[in-house]
């Protein structure tokens, strides 16, 4: 992978988990609005790890004043909590599916 634009992925991550967890549409909801957030101010996952991109420049968008870091911190450990709780769901569902083929 050459980009780290999240919304591709997160595209493909969401069909797969509304096929697995068709009650977690509320879920995934929130969870597409944090990566939209995150990818709207930063599509290549410079701007927050850097404070100038490779050119010299400041990477944080100068219109943008403030961070609500608590409101930040909230909203990405519950997308965090859903996407443990689906890794977990998948590696239950791929190796019960392994034991079923023995």
């Amino acid at each position: 992978m050459t980009q780290h634009n999240l919304e591709p992925l997160w595209a493909e991550a969401k069909q797969i988990l509304a096929e697995i967890e068709p009650e977690s549409a509320s879920s995934l909801t929130e969870t597409e609005g944090v990566i939209k957030q995150l990818n709207e101010h930063d599509p290549s996952s410079f701007v927050f790890r850097y404070p100038k991109d490779k050119k010299g420049q400041v990477s944080l968008d100068p219109e943008l004043k403030m961070i609500n870091l608590v409101g930040l911190s909230e909203r990405v450990r519950g997308a965090m909590m859903l996407l443990d709780g689906a890794t977990c769901q998948i590696e239950w569902l791929r190796d019960s599916s392994s034991d079923y083929g023995r």
